[in-house]
């Protein structure tokens, strides 16, 4: 962390650097007054009233339970922990027949934020589809006992943000060591089992994503699919890929009209036995499925993606769903597939948390070599290309640690579309399951998919994944996920697509709400501004558990007191913002030398035209930044 000595002048910002925390905890609390040995009493007065009434109740000074206010005293660790780590995905325990119902928690200390989802499942017009309910669920501690902690929830509608209904969430180990989450509300409950321990990503992560890869990411998230649609889809997606080979195996365009009908009805069913927010997802998984399956027809080998492109362009009329559901055009103009390999070569950093977490920047090699069954075997490509290419990893999965090199291996496809080298200018995804491992330089094995955007002009265009690659870095696990980027212009112009603009201070800045979250004269935050650090640290723990995440602290105060006294009151709040957020998020990962808390005192009101000696709230404020943007003023 950047630090710079107090200057104590007036016009000037105070930048430090807060105790360590581990050195904190380690410091014994014989400091605490005589009759007050057990400290488990001062964290739960904290939190219930905050840490000025705490002072007053147990008669301590007020700075043995402030964080770092100057250089003489003790920053105290208060962490809010609970038995079991709520934060993942659940699903529902028997759920019943005609309903689907998902979970997903984010927690920060005793306060959740929830994101809950319920499909039904309905029959119109003969043919089955599903609705969707979507609520936010915001949830605090209430209590822990007998192995079992409760917290008391309230439930909103997504869309219109109006209370819905209030209920208790109950969480238990279950006999895997993971939690059973008992909701219950009224005379209603059920339980649910967790499949997943990522966090949910901030809304900010996904809306800074190119254009064509937000809709998936998004679905993925707000509108997952559960384990038994999952089950479910493939089954049918084995069904589609047996219509399509019954295609193939007829030899007359007569008779191909039946099992191309039979196509087109299959893929109709399986986008609707899905709620029209799964659709992204569903349209992904299907891609996926049909470009990893290979098929062999008259000893030429295409993927099921393929085939069926030559389906639609052999019977248009018979499958208008599939063009419509999945994009395809029935102008190919040929039945011949045009043959391209690409390969990939990227350098720079890369975690293994949400977007933003790391940049690689490289190339990509496209050659184009010819068309018909035979063009593979062409040694002398018809043109070569080496684009410029940017990534932004955002994979979710069991894996840690980090890459400075991956390379692919050259990759062939087919399409019936004519690609040339300025359509592949514009966004990509990568997504699948990949499996590497690496210390120093190693290898591994792919299940991704790559989709190209492009410039828009063509359909998008799927890759196959890239079988093994070569990676440079520290990295192992197995991660679900993906990579989404830019192909194409220089490495300012990729930077620039890939990187949202930061956001200006001031109204774009979220403002928590109209609660008073410091006291004049007051470095402490307010039992209401704990709840929203807890609450910003829950919508933004990926963030904050990613070593990747650049971090500023900005503090305020008003003109009243001197310029010295305004200085450090000022960095004493960021200080202890810091602190709270670090006392909230258990697995808080960003490093010292990626935060900055800083300390402006009045200058900022001054400069605004504040009058000297002018008591106003909005300069008793703190700004939290993650990587560039402001998510929480707190004043």
């Amino acid at each position: 962390m950047r630090a710079v000595r107090p200057c104590g002048e007036y016009g000037s910002s105070q930048t430090t650097k807060p105790e360590n925390r581990s050195a904190a905890r380690q410091r014994s609390p014989a400091t605490l007054p005589a009759g007050l040995s057990d400290f488990a009493t001062v964290v739960s007065l904290q939190n219930l009233v905050g840490n000025r009434a705490t002072a007053g109740a147990v008669k301590l000074p007020a700075l043995r339970l402030q964080r770092a206010l100057d250089a003489g005293a003790e920053s105290i660790a208060l962490p809010e922990t609970t038995p079991l780590n709520i934060t993942g995905s659940y699903e529902a325990i028997d759920p019943g027949a005609y309903n689907r119902t998902t979970l997903q928690f984010n927690q920060a200390g005793y306060h959740l934020e929830g994101w809950y989802q319920n499909r039904e499942s309905l029959t119109f017009a003969g043919r089955q589809t599903q609705s969707m309910t979507q609520r936010r669920i915001t949830a605090d501690l209430v209590g822990q006992e007998g192995g079992k902690t409760q917290f008391r929830y309230h439930k909103y509608d997504s869309a219109t943000g109006r209370y819905v209904s209030s209920g208790f969430l109950t969480v238990r180990e279950g006999s895997k060591g993971s939690p059973l989450l008992t909701m219950s509300s009224g005379g209603w409950s059920h339980e649910f089992e967790q499949v997943s321990t990522a966090p949910r990503p901030p809304q900010e992560a996904i809306d800074a994503l190119p254009d064509g890869v937000r809709e998936i990411i998004a679905a993925g998230v707000a509108a997952p699919l559960d384990r038994e649609e999952h089950e479910n889809l493939n089954h049918n997606l084995e069904i589609l890929e047996r219509r399509i080979r019954d295609y193939w195996t007829e030899d007359s365009d007569i008779v191909r009209i039946a099992p191309a009908s039979h196509a087109d009805d299959c893929l109709a069913k399986i986008f609707a036995m899905h709620a029209h927010e799964q659709r992204p997802l569903v349209r992904r998984l299907v891609m996926e499925k049909l470009m990893c399956d290979l098929y062999t027809h008259e000893g030429n080998q295409k993927s099921y993606w393929n085939w069926l492109q030559l389906l639609v362009i052999g019977h248009p009329e018979f499958t208008r769903d599939v063009q419509s559901l999945l994009g395809f055009r029935s102008d190919g103009g040929t039945d011949q597939m045009r043959t391209y390999r690409y390969a990939i070569n990227l350098w720079g950093f890369s975690g293994d948390l949400l977007a933003g977490a790391g940049l690689m920047e490289g190339t990509f090699e496209i050659e184009y070599l010819g068309d018909g069954p035979d063009a593979a075997d062409n040694t002398e490509p018809v043109w070569r290309r080496e684009l410029g290419m940017g990534i932004v990893q955002f994979s979710l999965g069991a894996s840690g640690g980090f890459t400075t090199n991956l390379i692919t291996p050259w990759s062939t496809f087919e399409t019936p579309y004519p690609w040339d080298p300025q359509n592949f200018n514009g966004p990509f995804l990568i997504t699948g399951v990949q499996a590497s491992a690496s210390v120093g330089a190693g290898g591994g094995g792919s299940a991704a998919m790559m989709t190209v955007w492009g410039d828009g002009s063509l359909p998008p265009l799927p890759l196959p994944g890239f079988g093994a690659l070569a990676e440079v870095g520290m990295h192992a696990g197995i991660e679900a996920g993906g990579t989404a980027g830019w192909i194409g212009g220089t490495d300012d112009e990729i930077r620039a697509n890939l990187t949202p603009p930061p956001e200006v201070r001031g109204e774009a800045a979220f403002t928590a709400s109209e609660a008073i979250h410091f006291g004049i004269d007051d470095p402490l935050l307010s039992a209401e501004g704990i709840a929203e650090v807890r609450r910003i640290s829950a919508l933004h723990l990926s963030t904050l558990e990613s070593s990747n995440t650049n971090m500023r602290i900005d503090g305020y105060a008003s003109t009243t007191g001197t310029d010295e006294h305004n200085m450090q009151l000022s960095l004493s709040r960021s200080q202890n913002v810091l602190q709270q957020i670090k006392d909230v998020v258990p697995g808080f990962a960003v490093p010292d030398e990626q935060i900055t808390v800083t300390g402006h005192g009045e200058t900022s009101a001054r400069e605004s035209g504040e009058q000297d000696q002018t008591e106003n709230v909005a300069w008793r404020r703190v700004d939290i930044a993650l990587n560039g943007r402001i998510v929480l003023s707190l004043r």
